[in-house]
């Protein structure tokens, strides 16, 4: 019997690596403003664009305690990818920083 799951473990296909290409096919969103939320099943990201010249409206919102934003786009992630974008994002800021200094914090 041993012989038998020893043949079936040697016929077994090896996995190969896989490289992902992605093709860009949409519109480039650029947002200044970003909101995170989790849920059981997945992590929602809202980005938004905060006026660098706030009308004379949205500074009487944003005086009323309010800063009213339209989303631009929200996207939905499962929780099993979020390990390995906190990464990547970690991994990008530090080459960001390496070649052009560090970030400053928005506000800080």
């Amino acid at each position: 019997m041993a012989r038998k799951s020893a043949a079936k473990a040697a016929k077994q296909p090896v996995p190969m690596p896989v490289k992902i290409s992605l093709e860009y096919s949409g519109e480039t969103i650029y947002a200044n403003y970003a909101e995170v939320s989790a849920a059981q099943h997945e992590f929602q990201i809202t980005f938004a664009l905060s006026p660098t010249k706030p009308t004379a409206e949205q500074i009487e919102h944003a005086n009323s305690g309010i800063m009213r934003l339209p989303t631009l786009v929200q996207i939905l992630l499962p929780p099993t990818i979020i390990p390995g974008l906190i990464k990547a994002l970690s991994t990008t800021k530090e080459q960001h920083e390496a070649l052009l200094g560090p970030i400053k914090e928005f506000g800080a």
